[in-house]
Order: C-alpha cells, then structure tokens, then sequence
C-alpha cells in the first residue's frame, strides 16, 4: 500500500470517526433549539477528557485567552466580564466556549470589536467538530 493510499485511509477514517461522534451528540438531543442534560454531559466529558491547554491547542489558539462556560444562553455580561479581563492582560483576541449564547452576547462582541477587541464566541458543537478540523488545517 502506498503511503498516498494509507494517508486516504486515515483520512476516511477520521471522517467517519467524526460523523459517528456528531451523530452520536446529535442523538442525545430532543431535537429543540435546548441541549438536553445529555449532551452538556457529552460535551463536558470530551472537553475534560483532553482538558483546557489541549482544547486550545485544538482550536489552534496558542496563547491566547481562552474561556469556557458550562452553561446554555450566555449573555452580555460574560462577554463585558470577558473584555474586561482580557483588557486587564493587554490581550486584543480571546474566545468563549460555551452550549449557546444569548443575543446579548453578540451585540457585545460586535460592540467590542469597533474597540479593536476580537472575541469569537464558539459552541460546544462546535468544539466536537473542531478536533478533525484541526487534522485537516480547517481551523477558524
């Protein structure tokens, strides 16, 4: 087998690895906007299973400010709270994590951004897909 080949098996496989996992958070779901109690459970298993440094090493976002939230609808004050802190240590770019977030929250970041602040604001979906991505170099 060529080393072309093997990597395409890799690959595959990756991908059904990574379809299997989405189906299997989307599967715990009730098929409302809401996560149920079964995929915050999933979610925060995967993100404790490889921990905070390697979730940012995932998202490829090497010393940079990172926080994550275990809670659903994530509002303004976070992301204020967020600002500040990332003010505080001369830092100009960090992300949240989060199950989901508030209308609030987006108007914040869009605020914070005419200060030159940018603050990505990122799902728990999104994290489980993130890890293949990053395989690949389709990171943010």
């Amino acid at each position: 087998m060529s080393k072309l080949e093997i990597r395409e098996l890799i690959r595959a496989s990756i991908i059904e690895e990574k379809l299997n996992r989405r189906e299997e958070f989307r599967a715990l779901g009730s098929g409302k906007k809401r996560y149920t109690e079964e995929q915050k459970e999933y979610a925060i298993n995967k993100a404790q299973e490889i921990g905070v440094r390697a979730t940012a090493r995932l998202l490829q976002l090497y010393r940079k400010t990172i926080q994550i939230k275990q809670s659903e609808n994530v509002g303004r004050n976070v992301v204020d709270n967020f600002e500040t802190a990332m003010q505080r240590i001369k830092k100009d770019e960090g992300y949240i994590v989060a199950f989901s977030f508030g209308k609030g929250a987006y108007e914040e970041v869009a605020r914070v951004k005419q200060d030159g602040l940018f603050i990505k604001l990122l799902t728990v979906d999104k994290l489980l897909e993130f890890k293949e991505e990053a395989k690949q170099g389709k990171i943010l």
